[in-house]
């Protein structure tokens, strides 16, 4: 699970795009977040699970919640721009 700040708009087909070091979750085309700092224990976790259960919070209360699938990729910094 990952706890994010609510963002504007809803997601759409969201991705937790990943590469081992760093993350991208895609929420929308206008709205993504990066994880640069992953704790090394999620890493471990990260490599077997093929989705991850997003929740956005938004004063102390959970705004949404949605899974996105786990894309893994070589280079999360590739892929930004």
């Amino acid at each position: 699970m990952v706890m994010i700040d609510a963002r504007e708009g809803d997601p759409d087909d969201p991705r937790f795009i990943y590469d081992g070091k760093m993350a991208l979750l895609f929420r929308n085309f206008d709205s993504n977040v990066l994880f640069k700092n992953i704790d090394p224990e999620a890493h471990e976790a990260l490599k077997e699970v093929t989705e991850i259960l997003v929740v956005e919070v938004l004063n102390d209360d959970v705004a949404r919640e949605y899974v996105a699938l786990i894309r893994k990729v070589k280079d999360v910094n590739s892929l930004i721009i």
